[in-house]
């Protein structure tokens, strides 16, 4: 079961000022990645619990990332000789 991806509207959690300068540059659908703190620690919480020998399902539900991402995550540590490069 794959867990769902919740949304907000930009207008719900943006100031306005910065809500209408996106707008004046986009219009649709914004991915905004985490920032790359964020990254690297999640993958580095990955490869812990992966080497606890924790599934793959369950790190996704622990970290909130699809189980594909994870499997990802693990795949680029293992060919990378243990370096998280992802």
């Amino acid at each position: 079961m794959q867990k769902s991806t919740v949304y907000h509207n930009a207008k719900d959690v943006l100031p306005a000022a910065l809500l209408a300068e996106i707008q004046r540059h986009f219009t649709g659908h914004l991915w905004v990645p985490t920032a790359e703190s964020n990254a690297v620690k999640n993958r580095q919480r990955v490869t812990q619990l992966h080497k606890a020998g924790i599934g793959t399902h369950a790190i996704s539900e622990m970290v909130q990332m699809s189980q594909r991402r994870v499997q990802q995550i693990i795949r680029n540590t293992n060919n990378e000789g243990g370096k998280n490069v992802c």
